[in-house]
Parts: structure tokens; sequence; C-alpha cells
């Protein structure tokens, strides 16, 4: 399979692929929320800027406590960085966590660099 087929095919049925492989992955409409808050965010502000470095400037200032995480308070922080606290509430959160952390985020935290990893390929994904 090329990347072009699997980068459609994760747009329709719910695939993320990293490099020759892919995996199942289930979105929400809290997902698909914080993406398009995200996709807004970026055309506004990060117009000229590939995703992988629109990501990595929006978390880079996420982990106030300098432990490689980020817990929900510090994605809610996040939010209201870019003016779009009010557009999500907590369970919508909580979905993104999941999403992002998986199994990780049942401990109430996701790893930064997961993050910022799971936003670029998606960013991507959709994108195309």
């Amino acid at each position: 399979m090329n990347a072009m087929f699997l980068s459609r095919m994760s747009r329709s049925v719910g695939y993320r692929f990293y490099s020759n492989s892919f995996a199942c992955f289930n979105t929400t409409p809290a997902v698909d929320k914080m993406y398009d808050i995200l996709q807004e965010y970026r055309a506004k502000n990060y117009s000229r800027e590939l995703s992988s470095r629109f990501v990595k400037e929006l978390l880079k200032h996420t982990d106030e406590n300098k432990d490689g995480n980020m817990e929900y308070s510090e994605f809610k922080q996040f939010l209201d960085n870019i003016g779009v606290g009010d557009q999500m509430n907590k369970e919508e959160i909580d979905d993104v966590l999941k999403y992002v952390g998986g199994e990780d985020a049942l401990d109430g935290q996701i790893s930064i660099a997961n993050m910022q990893k799971v936003l670029i390929d998606d960013l991507k994904a959709r994108k195309k």
C-alpha cells in the first residue's frame, strides 16, 4: 500500500499509519473538534508553518512542571493560551487525552512527546 492510499484511508475509515505500518484508531466527536480548533488556529497564526513546526511551537510551553508529561490542568491551560479554552468541556478534554495517551492517560497524564507525535501524524493525514 502506498502512503497516499493510506492517508486517504486514514481520513475515511479511521486508520492511523506510521511509516510502513498502520493501526486502527477510533476518533470521537471531541477529537475531531480539537483538530478543527487546531486547524483554525493554525490557519490564523501559523499558516506558513509545517504541521510539525506548528505542533512543536504550540506544545513547547505546556509542560509547566517540566516532567515531560501533560496533565489535564496543563492541557486546559494550553487551550486557554490559544484562546479556545471555553470551546471544550472536561469530558471532551478527557476524550482527547485518552485518544492521544491511550493506556497512559488512565493516570491523568500523557507524554508530551507522544502527544506531539500523534498530533503531527494526524494533522498531516487529515490535511491530505
